[in-house]
């Protein structure tokens, strides 16, 4: 049992670095490109996205 709490874990962990990482490249590749003005742009338009589908899925969960 205590295997598989670990290994999740362990994913979990893993996932988050190479998330983190890939938003990494992306920032610094919108900052080298555009500028810091965009790349403040698209962290913020990444920013909204993401709170919107986590606005509608609790707005499903409140309605049912």
């Amino acid at each position: 049992m205590e295997t598989k709490v670990w290994l999740g874990m362990f994913g979990i962990i893993v996932a988050a670095c190479v998330g983190g990482a890939l938003l990494f490249l992306l920032l610094g590749w919108a900052w080298y490109t555009w500028g810091p003005i965009i790349a403040i742009v698209i962290v913020f338009t990444l920013v909204w996205v993401i709170a919107q589908l986590v606005n509608r899925r609790r707005e499903r969960a409140y309605a049912d």
